[in-house]
């Protein structure tokens, strides 16, 4: 074999091809990365991700596509039956409380604003709506994090991965999802 065949991508050694300078799939499954390659190939197939690439014109979607076609096809591999789906409950879920949490604090800020400056009123009952006053307290980390300019640490969570982290990539030799 040439020298070539050893340069070529994840999507050509597993299709044991030689890579040719103009491949369509070299830019997104670099020879390094064979799992990743192998993983879009159980879930889409090389025929269905080159008639999408196909299909688009604009590079920059190009790239959106097979970032999205990649994530896909890695979270799959982790959740075999829900794939991404599971992830997007997830935050539903949590967007959902969050929701609630914060009509029960708007709720007591308003009951709050309407009474007279010196009394003490009995707050509203907070039965109907899901609301716990030590889960309002932000723990104390928060609070040492806290940057003026911005929101971070504020017990705001500004990046997702904090919570649902999501892999970057997959290490060939342990099968591992790094982060």
């Amino acid at each position: 074999m040439t020298g070539r065949t050893s340069n070529a991508c994840a999507a050509c050694k597993y299709q044991r091809r030689k890579c040719k300078p103009e491949c369509q799939l070299s830019q997104y499954f670099p020879s390094h990365q064979p799992s990743v390659f192998k993983n879009v190939h159980k879930l889409f197939g090389v025929k269905n991700v080159l008639s999408i690439l196909k299909n688009i014109h604009n590079p920059n979607q190009k790239d959106d596509a097979m970032t999205s076609i990649i994530y896909e096809a890695n979270m799959r591999k982790m959740f075999p039956v829900r794939g991404c789906c599971h992830l997007i409950d997830a935050y539903s879920a949590e967007v959902k409380l969050l929701e609630e949490e914060l009509r029960a604090v708007r709720s007591q800020i308003e009951f709050y604003r309407n009474q007279p400056y010196n009394q003490h009123p009995t707050p509203p009952s907070t039965s109907s709506l899901w609301f716990d006053s030590q889960a309002m307290t932000p723990p104390s980390t928060y609070l040492q994090s806290y940057q003026p300019d911005g929101l971070q640490g504020a017990g705001i969570v500004q990046n997702h991965e904090d919570v649902h982290p999501t892999p970057d990539f997959i290490d060939d030799n342990s099968n591992q999802f790094y982060i």
